[in-house]
């Protein structure tokens, strides 16, 4: 794989979007997370359903974070920035442990 993402989870939540996107990775044994910066409420959705389909069926899916940072820094907003205010500024993005744990309480749910 090169890291592309497929088109499909571009797409919006829906049942027939996870159904058919399950469909085509049955047997999913656990969720990895890792640095995503393309993460989608679709991506987390899927994930979820495995795992709590799993905990339905009396398995375990066990959710892998590569870490469990709340944010990262992607860079900095450059110094001519339109707004002089926020010129030079950090730009945070989500980290791993927020996606794992966005994954883990859309599973608990109900």
């Amino acid at each position: 794989r090169d890291g592309t993402h497929k088109k499909q989870f571009l797409e919006p939540v829906s049942v027939p979007t996870i159904i058919d996107i399950i469909k085509q990775a049955p047997e999913v044994d656990a969720i990895v997370v890792g640095w995503d910066h393309r993460l989608t409420a679709l991506t987390i959705a899927v994930a979820a359903q495995y795992v709590r389909w799993s905990e339905e069926l009396g398995d375990t899916m066990h959710i892998f974070a590569c870490s469990m940072d709340i944010g990262g820094i992607v860079g900095r907003a450059s110094h001519d920035f339109e707004v002089p205010s926020f010129a030079g500024r950090k730009v945070r993005t989500l980290g791993i442990g927020t996606m794992a744990t966005a994954i883990s309480r859309c599973a608990a749910s109900e």
